[in-house]
Parts: structure tokens; C-alpha cells; sequence
């Protein structure tokens, strides 16, 4: 498949390895987007390795790193020399891309995660602030969930989160094989966005 350079939304990646890069972003088997950065002109070494990523928020996430990603715009300086990548900025960014709100099966730990994130998961994934025991009672109710005792609000949290995951793990599975597997490695594939290397 060619690459349009008539695109406003080119990508270029500063590492060029061989064959290209690819970086998947995004677990969920509906939700996943694969990318590959490949040259624009095979036959040259230094042409530069672009894709076209529409989604805004991949867009977003890429121009995050810029020692490993920048716009492409025709005509531009070349890069003189590829950087070697960066393992903890690589790391950063599969860490802001695995715990989005918006891809539950991207994240490897419900126990790692901060009091911080879960303040934010309740509030804007179950609507209710994490302060209302009431609210995620009735949450944890849909989802069979019961306490004893008087079990903490951001365990209550935690514990609705890892049931919306065991949930979509099984749809998922369901969508990929056609049939459910509720094994603990399903879909659990560690860090996203990581690149491939083709070498």
C-alpha cells in the first residue's frame, strides 16, 4: 500500500530501522490501529520513514515524543543522524497509551495503579466521584460485586475495574476466535506502542 504525501496527517519516525517500524496502539481487539513507518522511497537510505496516522489522539501521542517522532512535511531538514532510541521515553509513552480510560485491556496491573488514576477512572468511566460509596455499590451491583465490612472506596473501584476488563477480555476473545477464554493471559500482552524492531 503506497503512502499518500498529499496527507496532513504524516508522521515521520526518527529511528529508521530496517523494514521499517511498526507500533500497535491499543489492545481491545475492536479499538487496535497498527502502524508502520516505512520510507518513502525504498531505494534511498536516508529517505524518511513516514506513516499516516488519522486517529488524533494516536496524532497526539506520537508528537508526544518528539526525540523519536515529528511531523513530516515535504521538504524539510532530513535528520543528519538517527538517535538512538530512548528505552525510558519509549516507556513513557507506552505508559500514557496503556492506561487510557478508553482501552481497559491495555492495562497489565489493576493493583499498580495509583489512588490518582483511580480518582479520574471513577469520574469520568463510571460518572460517579470516587468520594460516593453509594454510587459505586450500585455499580459493583451490576457487576455481582459484594463487600464486607467497611471495605475502602478505591478498592470498591479498583475491584469494578477489573471486572469491566474481565468483561471486555471475554468479548474480545470471543470477537477474535469466535469463542470465550477466560484465561488470565488473555489479552494481556504487556506494553503498547512499543516498536517492532525489523532488523
Amino acid at each position: 500500500m503506497s503512502i499518500n504525501l498529499q496527507s496532513q496527517d504524516l508522521i515521520q519516525s526518527l529511528i529508521r530501522r530496517k523494514g521499517g517500524t511498526k507500533v500497535s496502539l491499543g489492545h481491545h481487539a475492536a479499538l487496535q490501529r497498527h502502524y508502520h513507518f516505512k520510507p518513502i522511497n525504498a531505494a534511498d537510505p536516508d529517505s524518511p520513514h513516514v506513516a499516516d496516522v488519522t486517529n488524533e489522539d494516536d496524532h497526539a501521542h506520537f508528537l508526544g515524543a518528539p526525540s523519536l517522532y515529528r511531523r513530516y512535511k515535504a521538504g524539510q531538514a532530513p535528520v543528519i543522524a538517527v538517535p538512538p532510541a530512548d528505552p525510558n521515553q519509549e516507556q513513557s509513552l507506552i505508559d500514557k497509551q496503556r492506561n487510557r480510560y478508553d482501552d481497559l485491556l491495555s492495562i497489565g496491573n489493576v493493583e499498580s495503579l495509583t489512588n490518582e488514576w483511580l480518582e479520574g477512572f471513577s469520574r469520568d468511566v463510571l460518572e460517579v466521584p470516587i468520594t460516593s460509596r453509594a454510587g459505586l455499590l450500585d455499580i459493583a451491583g451490576a457487576y455481582s460485586l459484594t463487600f464486607k465490612g467497611n471495605t475502602a472506596n478505591m478498592t470498591i473501584a479498583r475491584k469494578i475495574l477489573q471486572a469491566m476488563i474481565d468483561e471486555q477480555r471475554r468479548a474480545s476473545n470471543m470477537h477474535g476466535s469466535g469463542a470465550g477464554d477466560d484465561s488470565d493471559t488473555a489479552g494481556d500482552t504487556g506494553g503498547e506502542g512499543a516498536p517492532e524492531d525489523q532488523t
